[in-house]
């Protein structure tokens, strides 16, 4: 929980300093992940899942709506006030 609050004030102070890039804040963010997980299953620091192409099709919507409310999540924060 404090973590979650601590990201929020940050992303909040970002969008604050350039309240246009919201989405590409967000979007920056998911990259930021992708290059950080990529790496450690790459060269093994990370056991790296095994799925099958029927589990993978079948998360893939999840992981979609996922991505999705995280943007949305990113660009409400700056909409408005960030607020406990």
């Amino acid at each position: 929980y404090v973590l979650s609050i601590g990201y929020n004030i940050c992303s909040k102070k970002a969008l604050n300093m350039a309240p246009n890039l919201a989405w590409t804040a967000a979007w920056f963010q998911m990259a930021l992940g992708t290059l950080y997980v990529g790496p450690l299953w790459l060269f093994g620091l990370r056991a790296r899942p095994k799925l099958t192409m029927g589990e993978i099709a079948r998360i893939l919507p999840v992981a979609v709506l996922h991505c999705l409310v995280h943007v949305g999540g990113v660009v409400s924060m700056g909409a408005g006030a960030v607020s406990f």
